[in-house]
This record gives C-alpha cells, sequence and structure tokens, in this order.
C-alpha cells in the first residue's frame, strides 16, 4: 500500500475549518471477505483466488447471525478479487441489501482520497465495503482518525466492523467476529432451558 494520510492538503482543502467526515453517512460496515482458498494450494491468478464452499457457508451463517445487530445498508462496494465480490454477493443475499458495485480502489493498494472522491463523495445512507487486508484496517485508521499507518483493527477473514457517527467523528460501534460469535452461539445451543 501506498501512505495517504487522511489530513492530507486536498481533503482538507475541501472543506475548510470543518472536519471532512462531517459530510459522510453517520454509519459504515467495512467486512473482510470469508474464508478463501489457501494461497499455497492456489495456482492461477491471485485476484481468481475464490472463496471455499465452507468460506461460502459460513460466511452467509455468519452474517445471518448478526443480522439483527447491523443497520440496514443503501449500498455496498467491493474491488475486483474474486473472493472480495463474491462475499459481497453474500452480504447482498443475506442482509438483503442492493446490489453491489465493483471500484478499483477498493483493492491492496490503499489510498483514502481515491475511497473518497469515487465512493464517499456520492453517496448517503448507510453504507457497506467489503475488501481486503491491509486497506480494511487504514480505512478504519483514517475513519477513527487515528494516525498510525499501522492498521489498530486487523480485520481477520469474515470480521465486520461497525462504525457510527458520533457528531463529527466516528466511533467503534461493534466489532463482530465469526469466531467468537460461533464459540457464543454453540455455547447457548448447548443450553437447554
Amino acid at each position: 500500500y501506498q501512505e495517504c494520510p487522511r489530513d492530507s492538503q486536498k481533503l482538507n482543502g475541501l472543506y475548510q475549518d470543518t472536519s471532512p467526515f462531517e459530510f459522510l453517512m453517520q454509519e459504515i460496515v467495512i467486512i473482510r471477505h470469508g474464508k478463501a482458498v489457501d494461497r499455497a494450494d492456489w495456482t492461477e491468478d491471485d485476484w481468481l483466488r475464490p472463496l471455499t464452499s465452507r468460506g461460502r457457508k459460513d460466511f452467509s451463517y455468519f452474517l445471518e447471525s448478526i443480522r439483527p445487530c447491523l443497520p440496514n445498508l443503501n449500498w455496498i462496494v467491493t474491488g475486483f478479487l474474486k473472493r472480495g465480490y463474491q462475499s459481497a454477493e453474500i452480504v447482498t443475499e443475506t442482509l438483503k441489501a442492493p446490489a453491489w458495485e465493483q471500484f478499483d480502489c477498493v483493492a491492496e493498494d490503499y489510498h483514502f482520497e481515491t475511497i473518497w472522491s469515487q465512493i464517499f463523495e456520492n453517496r448517503s445512507g448507510v453504507g457497506a465495503i467489503v475488501g481486503h487486508n491491509p486497506a480494511l484496517g487504514l480505512l478504519i485508521n483514517d475513519l477513527l482518525e487515528i494516525e498510525s499507518r499501522t492498521p489498530i483493527i486487523d480485520l481477520k477473514k469474515g470480521e465486520v466492523c461497525h462504525l457510527k457517527k458520533n457528531g463529527t467523528h466516528y466511533k467503534l460501534k461493534a466489532l463482530y467476529s465469526p469466531k467468537k460469535t460461533s464459540q457464543i452461539l454453540a455455547t447457548f445451543q448447548g443450553k437447554s432451558h
């Protein structure tokens, strides 16, 4: 990835004395793709590496289990890597959300200004970005206004980060993990009432 600080001249120049986030949507859901075929087992172009059948099933089950906790989505964007757009399809189907769109800027090379101009500047409502690390971690840092170029939240496969605006700044509302969620569900399903 290439470093692109959130407080760049171009971005700050757009809004003078206000935070650029003042005009963004109230909530953003950031989702890492589900479990894909291992790189070691894949001989073709990495852009074509798909989700495993188990990865598709587990990701769908996980999203269904957290669906009551998530906001209704007005838009979904993803990149052109197969495992990303396959995950976006599952998000659309499971969460009963609008069709997803693809953008070059949702990939491994991360540039906040590009995401701003191609995605955030042209959308309203609640949205989801389905993608890959390290780009998602860096996006979370930028939205939380964390200066570090080391992601504070390193999303694991299938994890969901829900950010909600508090005034003009984003705060972490929830972080959902497929592994932890399945452990919790197994605990409750094992108890008889």
